[in-house]
């Protein structure tokens, strides 16, 4: 789960400023947005706010009477907070959540809107769940043997598996503290998919900052995923599905290919 240190950037956020503050009032602007007809989304204003947690990715708002309003925020979904009664835009402005003190604000920037608001009594919490196992909180085993269920990753021996695991639960942690550092007592406003003080995710074509080889991107689909070939594939190029699948047997394996390839296209 990547998305942790942002996940709990917020939820400490929300405590911190709407924690016991009464939900005056929403103004949802994107139908797209609410997944659930019963319990009425309605029937969330006029109660307190209890508490703040989250279901896998998902950010969970406690409120009054055992009603849950359950955020997905996908990957371009953010808060922001806002004073009292602010407009929500016009094309990215999902919601508006309005309380004594001030509006937060739901948004999403993607050109396909993909965030989601699920109202949810106690029980409908269940089928949010995702399962899995928390990064943090599962011991190696627990861990190898969610790595191990996925056949692709069958090929990892005992200690890249420990590695593995050692690796993800540093830099969750990390990245957890340098957000909060960040942030502080303010509410978390700048949350980016593509912190600058990230290695290499968002970094294609620039040099690595540990052996200054230029990071390389992998696109599928809507995705995309950022490598340094030097430090993690050992000089191997990863097969980009739909750009290899256009070159075949072209498809250059490695650095020295990729440079090749180009400065034959630069002297074409």
């Amino acid at each position: 789960m990547p998305e942790l240190p942002e996940v709990t950037a917020y939820l400490e956020g929300l405590e911190r400023t709407l924690a016991g503050q009464r939900l005056e009032a929403i103004r949802l602007r994107s139908p797209s947005l609410l997944r659930t007809w019963d319990p009425p989304l309605r029937d969330a204003e006029g109660r307190r706010v209890i508490g703040f947690w989250r279901i896998g990715k998902r950010i969970v708002w406690e409120l009054e009477d055992d009603l849950f309003l359950v955020f997905h925020l996908m990957v371009t979904g953010r808060f922001h907070w806002r004073r009292q009664g602010a407009a929500v835009a016009r094309k990215t402005g999902h919601a508006a959540f309005d309380f004594a003190h001030g509006t937060l604000l739901l948004t999403e920037m993607a050109t396909r809107k993909k965030a989601t608001l699920h109202v949810v009594r106690r029980e409908g919490l269940i089928a949010l769940d995702p399962g899995g196992v928390e990064p943090l909180e599962a011991d190696l085993e627990t861990f190898r043997a969610a790595i191990l269920r996925e056949n692709r990753t069958r090929n990892l021996s005992g200690h890249e598996l420990e590695k593995l695991h050692r690796t993800v639960v540093e830099s969750l942690t990390d990245w957890t503290e340098r957000l909060r550092e960040e942030f502080g007592e303010a509410f978390p406003e700048r949350i980016t998919a593509f912190h600058p003080a990230m290695a290499a995710h968002g970094k294609f074509g620039e040099p690595c900052p540990v052996c200054g080889t230029a990071i390389q991107r992998i696109r599928y689909a809507d995705r995309e995923t950022f490598y340094c070939p030097d430090c993690q594939t050992d000089g191997k190029l990863l097969a980009d599905r739909g750009l290899s699948r256009l070159l075949g047997d072209d498809w250059p394996r490695s650095l020295e290919e990729l440079e090749q390839i180009r400065d034959e296209h630069r002297g074409s």
